[in-house]
C-alpha cells in the first residue's frame, strides 16, 4: 500500500485519522483505539450521507496515484479478525456504507467486497482486457519481493517461503519441548521428596534443547 502500511487506517486513503474511523474493530468495546483522536462511529441513518462521503473521497484521493480508477482498500492485516465483535461490526457498518453509495448513482462511484482476483479482473477489464486475462498496457514486477521494509530499520525476509522445512521442524521440536515441560513438571511434583528422580539433570537438559 502507497501509505506506510496495509492496515485499515493506512489503506483507505492519503489521511490516517479519517480511515482509522473506518476501523470498526476499534469501536468502543473492541479492545483498541484510534491514537489519531477520532473514535469510528456505528453506520445508521443518521450518518450513514456524512460517513460515505468521507471514505469515498478517500478512495477517489487514493485512485489519483494509480492508472484505474478500481481501488484496492484492504479491510484487515495479519492480526484482525479474531474476534465475533470485530467480524461483525467490519462487515454490517460497511455493508451499509456500500448500501447507500451503491443506491446514489450521482456519487458515481461502486463499492463491494471481493478478492485480489476480484480486483484484478475489474482492472483488467477497465483497461480494456477480458475478464480473467493479463492486464494489458501496464507494466508487471515479478519475483521475490524480499527482503522489504515497513518502517526504518524493519526488514522482513523469508516470511512465507524460505526453509519450509527448517520451519516446519521447529515446529515439531517445539510441540515435543513443551509436552516434555509438562511431563517433567508433573513427574517433579510426584516425585519432589524422592531422591531416586533426576530432577537436575532432566531440567539442565531441557535448558539446553530451549536454546
Amino acid at each position: 500500500m502507497p501509505f506506510f502500511s496495509y492496515d485499515v487506517p493506512h489503506s483507505c486513503g492519503p489521511d490516517p485519522k479519517i480511515c482509522c474511523q473506518f476501523d470498526f474493530s476499534r469501536l468502543p468495546g473492541g479492545g483498541m483505539y484510534c491514537p489519531w483522536g477520532a473514535a469510528p462511529q456505528i453506520i445508521d441513518s443518521s450518518n450513514v450521507k456524512e460517513r460515505s462521503e468521507l471514505l469515498l473521497d478517500q478512495y477517489k484521493k487514493k485512485a489519483q496515484i494509480y492508472r484505474s480508477n478500481v481501488v484496492l482498500a484492504p479491510l484487515g492485516d495479519d492480526f484482525t479478525y479474531e474476534t465475533t465483535f470485530e467480524t461483525q461490526h467490519q462487515f454490517d457498518n460497511y455493508e451499509a456504507i456500500m448500501e447507500y453509495v451503491n443506491s446514489h448513482k450521482e456519487l458515481n462511484a461502486e463499492i463491494k467486497f471481493g478478492t485480489l482476483k476480484d480486483y484484478f479482473t475489474a482492472v483488467a477489464e477497465r483497461q480494456g482486457g477480458v475478464s480473467g486475462e493479463s492486464i494489458p498496457d501496464i507494466p508487471s514486477l515479478g519475483g521475490d519481493f524480499f527482503t522489504y521494509a515497513d518502517g526504518k530499520n524493519h526488514y522482513w525476509s523469508g516470511y512465507f517461503t524460505s526453509r519450509p522445512f527448517l520451519k516446519h521442524m521447529d515446529r515439531e521440536l517445539a510441540a515435543h519441548l513443551r509436552a516434555a515441560e509438562i511431563i517433567f513438571s508433573l513427574a517433579h511434583s510426584y516425585n519432589v521428596h524422592h531422591n531416586t528422580f533426576p530432577g537436575k539433570v532432566l531440567y539442565q537438559k531441557m535448558l539446553i534443547a530451549r536454546t
